[in-house]
């Protein structure tokens, strides 16, 4: 099965490269949502790509995952936010690439907090639910040049409903 609803966005007019990037959006899923085994976000190099993704097969506890490692990385600081259906979420990501292959100097941050189901309970800067400050993302080097949204789920592991995205931003700098 293939993927339907997805979108890659490069970054600048001239396909411009970061090693260091912030994300941030706020995400809903709908009432009858089921989560299959979907990324939400995958930040793409040329030879590597990580992502935050629904646990597999479908918790609703967002986490990263390392493509070219194949490792999980889960929210970590005693803080766990679990996506609920009806309710708006903020979701701000820090990935940076690490300076050499076998480097372990890569990072990978993540803010979660319950909006409520109107998106307005969400006020300051965040909570901090993951942070990895040693990160070999085996890159090396390789920045980031693009994004692309991913949600579909393959096989019997799809997920089924609507989910929303709203004020979608990339810095290279946290946005908060």
């Amino acid at each position: 099965d293939g993927g339907g609803v997805m979108g890659e966005h490069y970054f600048g007019p001239s396909q411009t490269t970061y090693s260091e990037i912030w994300i941030r959006l706020y995400i809903k899923q709908l009432s009858g949502f089921i989560v299959g085994h979907e990324k939400v976000i995958n930040a793409a190099t040329a030879g590597v790509f990580c992502c935050i993704q629904n646990k597999y097969f479908g918790s609703g506890k967002l986490n990263m995952v390392n493509k070219q490692g194949d490792y999980w990385l889960p929210q970590n600081q005693g803080k766990d936010v679990t996506l609920i259906n009806d309710k708006w979420f903020y979701l701000e990501v820090h990935l940076k690439i690490n300076s050499a292959t076998g480097v372990a100097d890569g990072i990978y941050e993540m803010w979660m907090d319950d909006c409520g189901t109107d998106g307005l309970g969400c006020t300051g800067p965040g909570t901090l639910v993951a942070q990895y400050l040693a990160v070999d993302w085996a890159a090396g080097e390789l920045p980031f040049t693009r994004l692309w949204l991913e949600n579909w789920s393959p096989g019997t592991n799809k997920s089924t409903g609507e989910e929303y995205y709203d004020q979608f931003i990339v810095r290279t700098q946290r946005i908060g």
